[in-house]
């Protein structure tokens, strides 16, 4: 995976993670805690193997003595979290230029400023708690550089949302959620060609995400290649 695509990865994961809380980062290596009871708002990145080591253990005690869960992503090759077991893997996948993707499906789409709608279908979505998911994105979207957020929907009725970061001319797509009722109906990938051919046009020639194994045939259709694959290894 290239070295700037992790440094993407840890610019953005404190926008919406972290936003108000706890982070901590040393190159390519991050920390951020966002304080609540769910894996997947507590996360420690490793990027890079220098210092590698040391930020590891002082991140896995920090989110222990805080009572916290955590999910630890390790790029480095051969690296392990110590006292923690591998499970599984998450996909990277990049969208480079030259790869064409036009608007497609019917669905409305809009930017959103505030989160009362994003927030709890996101974490219908993602299986977590509505009230963490609504206050951390309410933060997110209060910051300078806040993330953006997008609502597709039919009818009035939300039905997916996804939020990005930028940095340059590079954005990462993140928290790709549908809720179970919604899935499969076309708004993701109506969703997603809108706003890659909004930002494409206004300078953004590169998008990088993590894969699930339900949305890797949605992005490998819209010519999304894996660039790298992050180790897991949750705390619980």
């Amino acid at each position: 995976m290239a070295d700037d695509i992790i440094g993407h990865i840890v610019d953005a994961i404190p926008l919406m993670v972290a936003p108000d809380r706890f982070w901590r980062r040393e190159g390519a290596n991050l920390l951020a805690l966002s304080g609540e009871q769910a894996i997947d708002l507590n996360l420690l990145v490793i990027g890079e193997r220098e210092g590698a080591e040391r930020f590891l253990a002082d991140g896995i005690a920090a989110a222990r003595a805080r009572g916290l869960p955590l999910l630890v992503l390790i790029a480095v090759p051969g690296l392990a979290a110590p006292g923690l077991m591998q499970d599984g893997t998450a996909p990277v996948m990049v969208l480079r230029a030259g790869s064409p993707v036009a608007p497609a499906g019917e669905c409305e789409v809009a930017r959103v400023t505030e989160p009362e709608i994003a927030g709890p279908l996101q974490a219908a979505a993602f299986d977590l708690p509505e009230a963490a998911m609504t206050a951390l994105l309410d933060a997110s979207l209060r910051l300078a550089d806040a993330p953006a957020v997008y609502l597709a929907g039919r009818d009035g009725v939300p039905m997916s949302s996804v939020t990005l970061t930028r940095h340059g001319d590079t954005a990462g797509i993140w928290t790709i959620a549908a809720p179970t009722e919604h899935q499969s109906k076309g708004a993701g990938r109506a969703l997603l060609t809108r706003v890659i051919d909004e930002w494409r046009r206004d300078g953004v020639r590169r998008f990088y995400l993590f894969a699930s194994e339900a949305g890797r045939p949605l992005y490998e259709s819209l010519g999304f290649e894996t660039a790298g694959l992050l180790t897991c290894w949750p705390s619980v």
